[in-house]
């Protein structure tokens, strides 16, 4: 059992409530320079839902270490540089709906090229999971910055409220999809919902969607179509990648996006992810990470 480190009672009440009820940080291990701590909810015995490496700083406490990518489908969360070009465009804003930990958000700024003239709005439902990750996984490094504006609030409201084509990039990362307003389990909700998410990307824009479910594997592959056939109402081009055994990553683009090369849409992918490369000591052979899971565990639909 990880040691714990802080435990806070979940601050959201009502119909918006998550289904859990604590959040806990722990300290999953530590060689006196490097330490790695998790965000997990409800209990330290669960998988945490944030993993972020820490070195101490004489001026801040913590500092986070970008580069470090340790939940199974963090790298495939940076697979949608492929369509866009490697990276983010100069002046790009983006949005994060679900912060957690922030690991993602140190991702963008300190290893994709473009980051580091970024603007996020980064969105969080719940104030215990800023708290922690302020307190404790270096989430204050991110905001130093200026460029990071953290919001507490329902993500779906904060998009319906945004305005016409403001976000390069929009990135959903959901836990307990069944309690979103982008669940399957209400069809009408997530169609308004990806309907919103289409509004505020610009023409360049592309929505990223990283769902975990642990329900059956054909209630999984039934939810999956479906969001599938909602997404590409809107959307030019949905891409599918099954990360893990219970991850989904949904990637939809505004415009078809045309890879170069030869060979079918699975070998142009990860030929274009092979061409990628990141800065801040981010080594990645994403390609070839996508080469392991295979064609069968991603396809693409065009609308």
């Amino acid at each position: 059992m990880p040691r714990i480190l802080a435990r806070y009672p979940c601050e959201v009440s009502g119909r918006t409530a998550p289904w859990y009820t604590h959040v806990v940080v722990t300290e999953l291990s530590t060689d006196g320079q490097v330490t790695v701590r998790g965000l997990h909810f409800n209990s330290a015995s669960n998988p945490p839902e944030s993993v972020v490496r820490l070195v101490p700083t004489t001026t801040s406490g913590w500092k986070p270490i970008a580069s470090a990518l340790d939940k199974a489908y963090a790298p495939f969360a940076l697979l949608p540089f492929a369509l866009t070009g490697g990276g983010f465009a100069p002046s790009s804003r983006a949005c994060l709906i679900g912060v957690a930990g922030g690991s993602l958000l140190h991702v963008w700024l300190g290893c994709v090229p473009g980051g580091a003239s970024l603007q996020v709005d980064a969105v969080e439902l719940d104030g215990a999971v800023l708290r922690a990750a302020r307190e404790h996984l270096g989430l204050g490094c991110c905001e130093a910055t200026g460029r990071v504006a953290i919001h507490q609030a329902d993500g779906a409201a904060f998009i319906a409220a945004a305005d016409d084509e403001v976000y390069d990039m929009l990135m959903l990362d959901l836990d307990g999809v069944s309690e979103s307003a982008y669940s399957m389990a209400d069809e009408v909700a997530a169609r308004a919902a990806y309907r919103e998410a289409y509004r505020v990307l610009s023409e360049r824009g592309v929505l990223v969607v990283n769902e975990y479910r642990e329900s059956a594997a054909h209630e999984r592959l039934e939810a999956m179509l479906r969001s599938v056939r909602v997404l590409r109402r809107y959307f030019a081009q949905v891409t599918v990648v099954r990360t893990t055994a219970h991850n989904l990553m949904f990637i939809a683009t505004v415009q078809r996006v045309a890879l170069p090369g030869d060979g079918d849409p699975f070998d142009k992918l990860c030929a274009a992810a092979d061409r990628l490369s990141f800065v801040g000591g981010l080594e990645l052979d994403l390609g070839t990470r996508l080469r392991e899971l295979g064609s069968k565990k991603c396809f693409s639909s065009f609308a």
